[in-house]
């Protein structure tokens, strides 16, 4: 941010269909932080899954669902990274997806996404842009691959959480996913849930498998 501030942003399920977003800033990654807002509402739409997005120019991006999870928002951050401006992108083939998370190589914008099914798993998907964050996004695509072991159609039991990049290797990078154990989320549970770690592949093109 051009503040030199840290950002955090957050999804505050205060109800469905209204969840908002948690914003606040501080002077160190650990805190402590000063509260922005509890309530933020870009674009009126409310907010669910969500994830940020630090471009190589340094502007950000909030990626979230609607609040009733019908629409799929891309929402230009203002510098301090505390609001969204009125630049933003619905790209239709991404309505009714969730679990979004970006990242860039080679000037291509990757964007993973889940689809909706509650705490099962569902096809994770990617799609790519060479216009830009805000450029037009090509049909989505399932990176997983089949396997003896895991459900290819499913994530691998998993739902997309973040695309990490590798320290010290540049364009290498880990799917990480959640793999939620949703037998006793009935009575509040999910204690028993893990995390999917696996390598990226990157192909020729805009060519990714997981």
């Amino acid at each position: 941010a051009t503040t030199s501030k840290y950002v955090m942003w957050g999804h505050n399920v205060i109800s469905y269909p209204n969840s908002r977003a948690f914003v606040a800033y501080g002077d160190n990654p650990t805190g402590p932080f000063t509260i922005s807002s509890t309530t933020y509402n870009p674009n009126g739409e409310g907010l669910n899954d969500m994830n940020l997005f630090k471009d190589a120019d340094g502007k950000a991006y909030v990626l979230y669902s609607n609040g009733i999870n019908t629409k799929f928002f891309i929402s230009l951050l203002t510098d301090d990274y505390l609001d969204t401006t009125e630049t933003f992108l619905n790209p239709a083939n991404h309505n009714g997806r969730e679990a979004p998370a970006m990242f860039i190589r080679n000037g291509i914008h990757y964007l993973v996404t889940s689809g909706l099914s509650g705490w099962a798993p569902n096809m994770n998907t990617y799609a790519t842009s060479t216009t830009g964050v805000l450029g037009t996004w090509s049909t989505r695509v399932n990176p997983f691959v089949p396997s003896v072991e895991e459900d290819y159609t499913i994530a691998f039991r998993s739902q997309t959480t973040h695309i990490l990049e590798i320290p010290g290797r540049a364009g290498s990078y880990i799917y990480m996913g959640d793999r939620f154990s949703y037998a006793d989320v009935n009575n509040g549970s999910l204690y028993g849930s893990r995390h999917v770690w696996l390598p990226i592949t990157m192909g020729t093109g805009t060519i990714m498998t997981i």
